[in-house]
């Protein structure tokens, strides 16, 4: 029988890169390990990214594009949730609702600025590098308003991050690379870059009546985009066009930042060379495992002012830097995503 080759995805990558403990602990080719209670950001940005995948899915061009869908579809994603034993506590629930208010406010600004029709929705991509397989999954195969091929990467974040930024992001390197080589996408011309869909994980400001009657306040700081603006005011029964100049001064793009990152085949190199020297040294640490030997030298923590005060896997290293086996700790607090064939005590 044919040994199934590893599957690397570059948010394991990015993990490794990020704190080698944690990857220990959470990735597929080694422990698999999840909090048993839910991580509220990674609902959220499930469901989120369900909803978008309905709302895309239902046709190539805007005037398909299915609101309902959107919102049916995250409603249901959570209700599987639900089915499959996922506890909604009092947090997650306020997070959920959120997340389905920031699907329902993302339409009218979709309606707006959506310069794209729809190639394919959510395209895997997988490339064989020999001793694994590259794996992933993008958002949408698009084309602009002048014929460009785009890969569409949908992100829920506190905060937008800047372009540099997301140009160096790895994932969107890697995905262009593998789209490139995919003829299925290759055939339909090259692949401009990624256009980054980023959600901002926060609900706009009502706009309140002012307490004479006589009018809408008109706050700067107001967080709250034109069109959700004019909406209150129409709703107040005000004339629109009293508005006009204030409303030119408020961000279109508060909630939902757009970013066209350009990344032409001959700049991937580099991210592609690293992405194999970094997946080599998580295959050498996976077999290590697979093994039964002892935990590498390799895997060693982060910054732990960085990082650790958040991390879902804080309580297992406690253990381990006390002395105690963190195995002890998982049994109780954590699920396996995924098993080897054998257990080991690595």
């Amino acid at each position: 029988m044919t040994k199934t080759k590893p599957k690397i995805h570059v948010t394991d990558v990015n993990q490794f890169l990020t704190c080698r403990t944690k990857w220990y602990y959470s990735s597929r080719l080694t422990h698999s390990l999840r909090r048993a209670k839910p991580n509220k950001h990674l609902v959220l940005g499930t469901a989120v990214h369900h909803a978008l995948g309905a709302y895309y899915s239902s046709g190539p061009t805007l005037a398909d594009w299915d609101a309902n869908g959107a919102l049916n579809a995250y409603d249901e994603h959570v209700a599987r949730e639900r089915e499959d034993g996922m506890e909604v506590d009092e947090e997650l629930q306020e997070y959920l609702l959120l997340g389905r208010e920031m699907v329902r406010n993302y339409i009218p600004f979709s309606k707006q600025y959506d310069e794209f029709s729809i190639i394919q929705p959510e395209v895997e991509l997988s490339y064989d590098f020999g001793d694994f397989e590259f794996s992933g999954t993008t958002d949408g195969i698009v084309k602009d308003n002048q014929n460009g091929i785009w890969l569409l990467e949908h992100k829920t974040a506190a905060q937008f991050p800047n372009k540099e930024a997301l140009a160096f992001s790895l994932q969107a390197a890697m995905y262009c690379w593998v789209a490139q080589k995919t003829k299925e996408i290759s055939d339909l011309g090259p692949v401009r870059g990624v256009i980054f869909n980023i959600l901002r994980k926060s609900l706009p400001t009502i706009p309140k009546v002012l307490k004479s009657g006589n009018g809408m306040e008109m706050r700067k700081d107001i967080s709250c985009t034109p069109t959700q603006y004019l909406r209150a005011v129409e709703l107040a029964g005000f004339d629109p066009n009293d508005y006009a100049e204030f409303v030119s001064e408020l961000d279109p793009f508060k909630f939902v930042h757009r970013e066209y990152i350009s990344l032409p085949l001959s700049s991937l190199a580099p991210a592609v060379l690293e992405f194999k020297h970094v997946s080599g040294e998580m295959l050498s640490i996976m077999q290590d495992i697979q093994k039964g030997m002892p935990v590498s030298p390799a895997v060693y923590r982060c910054d732990p002012l960085r990082q650790c005060s958040w991390c879902d896997y804080r309580s297992l290293c406690s253990q381990k830097l006390f002395g105690r086996s963190w195995k002890e700790i998982a049994a109780y607090d954590y699920v396996r995503e995924d098993k080897f064939d054998e257990e080991t005590d690595a």
